[in-house]
């Protein structure tokens, strides 16, 4: 899986020289170079220094993370432990209020057993998992809430 860098840290209206780049972003000198050599990352010019403009090393490094993102379809969760897109184990999953209009479905990976989460507001329960079997949970009260056994 491909490193995510800070982009938040690079100003927009501001000249990088690669070694700048790579310091800011905690990156080796040789990615920020190879970047800059296969063209993905525009440099001002050829010569020495070689500059980068800060709009550019910003928009490159979102691009990556939109690349990078994968989207979900119904009955879908992201396994973080297989790193994909999994169906719940058995088509079960159990929906645990987290707020008065959202909650987390929770469910076992088919693949590796594992837990996997999905985070959504109750409206969007029947589009996101329209197939599944879905147990119903109470929201957990909070702090400020006062205990109703005393």
């Amino acid at each position: 899986m491909a490193k995510r860098y800070p982009a938040h840290l690079v100003k927009a209206h501001r000249n990088y020289t690669i070694e700048e780049a790579a310091d800011l972003l905690g990156a080796h000198l040789q990615t920020i170079r190879g970047w800059v050599k296969n063209g993905t990352l525009p440099a001002c010019s050829e010569k020495r220094p070689i500059l980068v403009v800060g709009a550019d090393i910003r928009a490159f490094l979102r691009g990556r993370e939109i690349a990078s993102k994968r989207r979900l379809g119904p009955n879908e969760f992201y396994c973080l432990k297989c790193r994909a897109p999994r169906r719940p184990a058995g088509m079960m999953v159990d929906y645990e209020m987290q707020t008065d209009r959202a909650g987390r479905l929770v469910a076992l990976c088919e693949e590796c057993e594992g837990l996997i989460f999905r985070t959504l507001s109750s409206d969007k329960i029947g589009v996101v998992a329209p197939d599944l079997s879905i147990m119903f949970k109470g929201r957990k009260p909070s702090l400020d809430e006062p205990d109703e056994a005393a």
